[in-house]
């Protein structure tokens, strides 16, 4: 096995997929999983603070971090007309 640390630096946040909260899958067509979860330091501090603060409140990481990133404009797609995930791709293309 290699050391996969190379291939987590390329963006602020990476995740696996999931489908819960079902309102993320529908608006995204995945939702962001917890269960694989790699954050770097670019990464914003509007939305971690917003993921903390839901976390606390609602008593689930992966429904605050949904909701956070939604809260901070998501966007997976703008070259699609629903800005969706592709599945092929599953890469952030705006936020």
């Amino acid at each position: 096995l290699r050391d996969p640390r190379p291939y987590l630096q390329n963006a602020d946040l990476i995740a696996s997929r999931g489908s819960f909260p079902g309102w993320a899958s529908k608006i995204w067509g995945a939702s962001i999983c917890m269960g694989f979860i790699h954050f770097n330091k670019g990464a914003s501090s509007f939305v971690q603070n917003k993921f903390l603060i839901a976390t606390l409140s609602k008593g689930d990481d992966q429904a605050a971090l949904n909701m956070a990133l939604r809260s901070a404009g998501l966007v997976w797609n703008k070259q699609q007309d629903d800005q969706k995930l592709e599945y092929e791709t599953s890469k952030l293309i705006n936020h």
